[in-house]
């Protein structure tokens, strides 16, 4: 797995950008991660992959140790040899995935509360990220 990463302290964030796989395995995933930590005992973050196939995970990632959230799930919104807009959101305990605007997983879990975010690329697979953009998400009232 190739993951390129940002350090922060950031608690509710929205993280979008733009996909395009290159090339390498239908099915391996490449996406975005929010609440990332890197610590000696290992990696922590909420990841949302895709894959060529029009299929998305949402899982977390503490300390290591992969536990799914919501498993691998067609979404109809994902556009095969296109750009997709990916959308990974992290508020409170809830997590929710899109893909061109479209929902497309969500899942409630709030072990962790802050970090920074990155962009995941599963192995053997060539995908390139555009216009990251990275935004808070005001509390809910």
């Amino acid at each position: 797995m190739a993951i390129s990463f940002q350090e922060e302290r950031l608690h509710d964030v929205r993280l979008e950008c733009a996909a395009r796989y290159m090339s390498g395995a239908n099915y391996v995933g490449y996406g975005l991660a929010a609440r990332f930590t890197n610590t000696v005992r290992g990696i922590s973050y909420y990841g949302f992959f895709v894959s060529q196939t029009g299929e998305c995970l949402l899982l977390k990632v503490e300390n290591g140790q992969e536990l799914v959230l919501a498993d691998w799930t067609l979404s109809p919104a994902f556009k095969t040899s296109s750009v997709n807009t990916l959308r990974l959101e992290c508020s409170g305990g809830q997590v929710r995935a899109f893909v061109n605007g479209e929902l497309a997983l969500q899942a409630r879990d709030n072990l962790l509360p802050a970090g920074g975010y990155a962009l995941l690329a599963g192995p053997g697979v060539n995908v390139r990220f555009d216009d990251l953009t990275l935004s808070g998400i005001p509390p809910s009232s």
